[in-house]
């Protein structure tokens, strides 16, 4: 398999526990964009507006490829061939009164300019592997058509009369 992907329904406050994991583990979070050619760090993501963000160790940093994008004049991380788990935040839409579906996932090989296949690094994907194995672990109450939900979350979906999106 060359990827893997966890889909979930989460509240914030399980997403404080995922950020407390992930800073036990030694990881930065990554925004997906920066106005210089670099990655921007988030101290938090508990909180932020982005959707999707990244998870790494700090020895990839330098790694990471950013692809400048004239008409909005930043930077946006090149995500198929830098060393990174993808988070995409489960939210909650107040209009559809529906919570849309979150996302982890990662890749077990990168991809050059060339789309020449690379094994990516072995720390990488020992910690990936951890993060995802934790996730499971800590997430597993419910699964909804394979999306891993809390209590909390089905109790929180319940008293708020909130559908949870499975698309």
């Amino acid at each position: 398999m060359k990827s893997h992907q966890i889909n979930f329904f989460m509240t914030p406050e399980d997403a404080v526990e995922l950020q407390q994991y992930i800073n036990l583990q030694g990881l930065v979070v990554v925004a997906t964009s920066n106005t210089v050619c670099e990655p921007k760090i988030i101290e938090t993501f508990t909180n932020i507006k982005d959707l999707k963000i990244y998870f790494t160790l700090p020895k990839f940093l330098k790694d990471i490829k950013m692809n400048y994008f004239e008409n909005r004049d930043e930077y946006v991380v090149i995500d198929y061939s830098s060393t990174l788990i993808e988070y995409i935040a489960s939210r909650y839409d107040k209009e559809s009164n529906e919570m849309n579906k979150g996302r982890l996932y990662y890749k077990t090989v990168l991809y050059n300019e060339t789309d020449e296949e690379k094994q990516n690094d072995e720390d990488f994907l020992i910690v990936a592997k951890n993060l995802f194995n934790w996730f499971k672990k800590h997430f597993k109450d419910t699964k909804i058509n394979s999306r891993h939900t809390t209590k909390r979350t089905m109790l929180w979906a319940k008293q708020n009369n909130v559908k949870l999106a499975i698309n």
